[in-house]
């Protein structure tokens, strides 16, 4: 995903905040998986703790993008 595809929103600080929380919210659900694999000591902590904070921004990114 590029800026250019969320050009429809008009302000330009909620554009950067929604590319900011789409990028936060993949690199979350990455390092969720990555304590999925590696499965170090407290890893089940830690994976909740990321895909909670994935979905969260994945919710700003959705309510962003529906204001369109």
């Amino acid at each position: 995903m590029t800026m250019a595809d969320l050009s429809k929103i008009a302000d330009f600080a909620a554009r950067v905040q929604a590319d900011e929380d789409f990028r936060t919210a993949k690199e979350c659900r990455e390092t969720a998986r990555f304590y999925l694999r590696t499965r170090l000591p407290g890893w089940r902590l830690d994976h909740r703790l990321e895909l909670r904070r994935a979905i969260r921004f994945w919710r700003h990114y959705k309510a962003a993008v529906r204001q369109i």
